[in-house]
């Protein structure tokens, strides 16, 4: 027989050092794992059921089980987020804090809706040209709509400029006498402007008082500005810092400004008497302003170009 001795208690087969290092790698391979499965939530969503899946709420697992039944006499249904945090609690999904309180869930209809998106994208489209449309969902509002088909040669599309500021709204469709109304939602991101610094009233918006960033589209309150950089413009209101640029805030840059020193002229038949006064006034070609001579003298006059005045 061969003797063996065992360890003894007490004694560590490797240096503490190494064990600890060793279980703190664990402890951190618990600690990222515990946070692999964190998603975010987003309030609105469709699904071809009355039963919320995993892959409704958009997250990669292979499980289909129903994780939320839903009323089946509904095509439309609006829950508390809290009780799809719990239900994801319970099978160890974490969620992130969303800033919403209620998610939207939408049945997807049969008809075929595709045409109808496509125009609602092209408008949305004409308002924004840098926008990036990644999803848009239509649901039918009326219960006439099973033989609906949008031909664009018969069907005329209601849809408000104050709907197509937010990434969400109702339309109708008139074809043939007959109004189909409808409600959507949107998913996309946009290019804008934003102010570098706060940009005074009447300051001439050059390259460094902005840059460009892309945002997720939610609500605009005004079209923002696009291809600023080809635009010669002056701040109608002052802006703050981090102020998404839009077209309300600005006007193209006059042709005579105001606080500046221009050129005027009289011209009585042959007579042509030309001197310098302030404007009072911005003005463009056409526009009557009102200027100030060197001697206080208050005079009004047209602006015939950039920098001068017809005196009246």
């Amino acid at each position: 027989m061969v003797e063996h001795n065992l360890a003894k208690v007490g004694v560590a087969g490797s240096t503490p050092v190494s064990r600890s290092i060793f279980i703190l790698f664990l402890l951190s391979l618990l600690f990222i794992n515990s946070f692999a499965k964190e998603i975010e939530l987003k309030s609105h969503y469709t699904l071809d059921s009355s039963c919320i899946t995993l892959k409704t709420l958009e997250i990669d697992d292979a499980n289909t089980s129903c994780i939320f039944k839903l009323s089946d006499s509904r095509t439309s249904w609006r829950v508390p987020v809290y009780k799809i945090i719990n239900r994801l609690n319970k099978i160890d999904i974490s969620v992130k804090h969303p800033h919403f309180s209620i998610i939207s869930f939408e049945k997807e209809t049969k008809i075929d809706l595709s045409l109808l998106k496509d125009e609602i994208k092209r408008l949305y489209r004409e308002k924004y040209p840098s926008i990036d449309i990644k999803n848009i969902s239509i649901f039918p509002t009326t219960h006439n709509i099973d033989n609906f088909i949008y031909d664009p040669s018969n069907c005329y599309i209601k849809l408000s400029n104050s709907m197509l500021k937010r990434d969400r709204g109702t339309f109708s469709v008139k074809c043939n006498k007959l109004n189909y109304f409808f409600k959507y939602f949107i998913s996309a991101t946009l290019d804008v402007y934003k102010a570098n610094h706060q940009i005074k009233k009447d300051r001439i918006i050059d390259s460094n008082a902005f840059r460009k960033e892309r945002i997720a589209f939610k609500t605009i309150y005004s079209f923002p500005l696009y291809n600023l950089k080809d635009k010669s413009l002056m701040a109608k209101q002052t802006i703050a810092k981090d102020k998404i640029l839009t077209s309300a805030m600005v006007v193209p840059v006059p042709d005579v400004r105001r606080k500046e020193t221009v050129n005027c002229f009289i011209q009585d038949g042959s007579v042509h008497i030309e001197f310098s006064a302030t404007a009072l006034q911005n003005g463009y070609i056409g526009d009557e302003i009102t200027l100030k001579r060197e001697d206080g003298k208050a005079l009004r006059g047209v602006v015939v170009r950039k920098n001068l005045v017809k005196i009246k």
